[in-house]
């Protein structure tokens, strides 16, 4: 039986004939002479009135666009401004030291007396001058065999002066010969770095630049060089505080496209990390870097956004200042300095060029009362189908809580079908070690009966009662040794099933958990040519959930028996590895060398219910579980990579926690 047809629900143009004028419909609504003229004038002037608004919205973005394109420039030439005038500052700082009377007073002077006076005289001016200054990690004089004469450490604020003995030699130093190499005047500068202390990048990062310059005496004799380490994280502070109130990112970049300065801190100092070579500008916005280069300044548009850029180069000499050299060579040109550049870059995401307040005053400005009435019509219209609409609603809606909740039962069932399989892996392996110590213990029991009935006889040979004594030795050694056996597994199996079936979060030791997993399915791979490849710390405690890793880890381990081994039928190799990066990174990389997949099946092994072994009892639920604890409770990220006959690899990487880091494993 169909339901009748709602006719309000179609629109209508028919009329009723009555023997006078018919009223006009609309959406199948009678409307009166009054509602038909009201429409008539209406609609005219709202589209005039939303043409003007949209020209008067159009011309107010132009203008806000033109304000804030000027206001970026400004600020962009602020900053520029700022780096350079610090340049200026160090640069006279490096030249007032090295015509220093008192320098000149150790270079000339031959008494060694009146020279260690000058000396300590030399420290003290430039130790006040590092406190006074407080930008230089270190000021140094060397003479001209690379030996440190004098060298004063900013020590966080407390600047010393390093003794005599622990001075260092720096002639095989590389930067050491290139400026000694320095024309009188010449000044050397360094690339924007970290500071490296022992081979390590020293923590937290110190942002460091190396001025440095040759020393004359007085007959015009090279007599060694003056060097500043300059903190450079004060400049990029002031360089990031000039940004901080404007729209949209702004960045400094190296002359390569390494970011320097980044309102993201994890962004910067790309070159330092072998492992960060690709996190550059240029990688991030390849359109905007290449219409950078061969330009000193400019502002252009693209689908990204906006990006206004201005080029410094710290290395090139202003017309009226002394030659400044690069690290690359001694003799370095004013093109090599040229390529020496920093790139501050401003941008603008596409949509962030008007304030919102006045976009919205235009937008009530030209359509408040058209909107007020185009509502109250659209209501009036919209109320019949609103009833409808919310009745289909209601049924989506059960029917997803319906579908969810079965998807739900199906994994709590491939769960307990996953423990299902590791009491049965739990139970063979125990049968051994038990079967054993049975067999071990009635040996025992009939070699004591044996010595009972020797002890009961008239004579006893010593032979045969040592022989018995030591049956029974053999079988309690024997014994002992499988039921320590068992003890083990039995513990194991504790930790798993227990892990498995609770939520709570607990510190544990990684490569117990992993042995756990692997003993626990031991049955599953015993009569297979599977092997086990394990490389993870054994030290590696973290804190977390351990269900849930013996859960993943469980899923993966039957995946590669069923899929990249055909059941176990084929041989090959499963490799974990497992790592702490950076005290706060935990990384778990799974592969095998099996069959593989192809890229249609690699970009849906994650989806609910997709198995390629359906017709075998797949479910398609265990690397969707893996996904969901990984995303869900881990908080981190699961990757599948898979070539057809090489092998798949999966890696699992997210953040620990720390909420209880002094807690003592379990």
């Amino acid at each position: 039986m169909t339901a009748p047809e709602d006719s309000t629900t179609k629109p209508s143009a028919t009329t009723v004939a009555t023997g006078a004028r018919a009223s006009p419909t609309i959406f199948g609504l009678r409307l009166t002479p009054t509602q038909t003229t009201f429409f008539g004038l209406f609609l005219p002037l709202f589209a005039l009135t939303s043409l003007v608004g949209w020209q008067f919205l159009a011309l107010e973005r132009t203008n806000q666009y033109r304000i804030l394109q000027a206001d970026v420039q400004n600020r962009m030439a602020f900053q520029v401004h700022t780096i350079q005038q610090t340049f200026n500052t160090i640069l006279s700082d490096l030249l007032f030291i090295s015509d220093l009377d008192e320098l000149h007073r150790v270079l000339d002077d031959d008494n060694p007396a009146a020279k260690a006076a000058d000396k300590a005289i030399l420290a003290t001016d430039l130790q006040r001058f590092s406190s006074c200054k407080g930008m230089y990690d270190q000021v140094r004089y060397l003479d001209e065999t690379g030996m440190e004469v004098v060298r004063i450490n900013f020590n966080d604020g407390h600047p010393g002066i390093v003794p005599e003995q622990e001075l260092q030699n720096k002639a095989n130093h590389s930067h050491f010969r290139e400026i000694s190499q320095l024309s009188q005047g010449s000044i050397f500068v360094s690339p924007l770095d970290l500071h490296i202390e022992r081979d390590q990048i020293e923590r937290p990062f110190k942002p460091m630049i190396r001025f440095a310059t040759p020393v004359f005496d007085r007959t015009g004799r090279q007599r060694g060089i003056v060097v500043l380490n300059y903190l450079a994280a004060s400049l990029l502070a002031d360089f990031k505080a000039v940004a901080t109130d404007m729209p949209g990112a702004t960045y400094l970049l190296n002359q390569d496209g390494y970011w320097l300065a980044h309102p993201d801190p994890t962004q910067e100092w790309g070159f330092m990390d072998p492992k960060r070579l690709g996190a550059t500008f240029a990688n991030a916005f390849p359109e905007a870097w290449h219409r950078i280069q061969g330009q000193l300044q400019g502002q252009f548009d693209t689908p990204q956004g906006t990006f206004t850029f201005a080029t410094l180069l710290p290395l090139k000499p202003a017309p009226s200042a002394r030659p400044i050299v690069s690290l690359t060579t001694a003799n370095a040109s004013t093109a090599q300095a040229d390529r020496y550049r920093w790139i501050a870059v401003s941008f603008l995401p596409a949509g962030h060029l008007i304030p919102t307040v006045r976009k919205t005053q235009y937008w009530l400005f030209g359509f408040y009362g058209g909107i007020v009435w185009v509502f109250g019509i659209g209501a009036w219209l919209l109320a019949l189908s609103r009833r409808r609409l919310q009745d289909s609603v209601t049924t989506l809606n059960t029917k997803v809580q319906e579908l969810e909740d079965t998807r739900h039962e199906l994994v709590q069932n491939e769960k307990m079908a996953s423990l299902g399989r590791m009491v049965a892996g739990f139970a063979h392996e125990l049968n051994t070690p038990i079967g054993i110590a049975v067999g071990a213990a009635s040996h025992m029991s009939m070699a004591v009966k044996e010595i009972g009935t020797q002890l009961q006889a008239e004579e006893v040979r010593e032979e045969d009662l040592t022989a018995n004594l030591d049956a029974i030795h053999t079988a309690a050694d024997l014994t002992l040794s499988n039921l320590q056996r068992a003890a083990r597994l039995v513990q194991s199996f504790k930790r798993t099933s227990a892990d498995q079936a609770s939520e709570q979060a607990r510190c544990f030791t990684v490569a117990e958990m992993v042995d756990d997993v692997l003993n626990s399915l031991g049955n599953i791979f015993k009569h297979t040519a599977i092997r086990f490849a394990v490389d993870c710390p054994p030290d590696l405690v973290i804190y977390g959930k351990p269900g849930v890793y013996a859960q993943i880890l469980t899923n993966l381990l039957l995946n590669s028996h069923i899929h990249a081994f055909a059941e176990g039928s084929e041989p090959g190799i499963i490799r974990i590895w497992v790592r702490q990066l950076l005290e706060k990174w935990l990384w778990l990389i799974f592969e095998d060398d099996g069959r593989g997949m192809d890229e249609t099946t690699r970009q849906r092994v994650f989806e609910p219910f997709f198995s390629t072994r359906r017709q075998h009892g797949g479910t398609g639920l265990g690397l969707y579980i893996c996904h969901n604890l990984v995303t869900n409770e881990l908080k981190g990220t699961i990757d599948c990579q898979s070539h057809l006959g090489q092998g798949t690899r999966w890696i699992i990487e997210h953040r620990l926690s720390d909420s209880a880091s002094e807690e003592e494993p379990i």
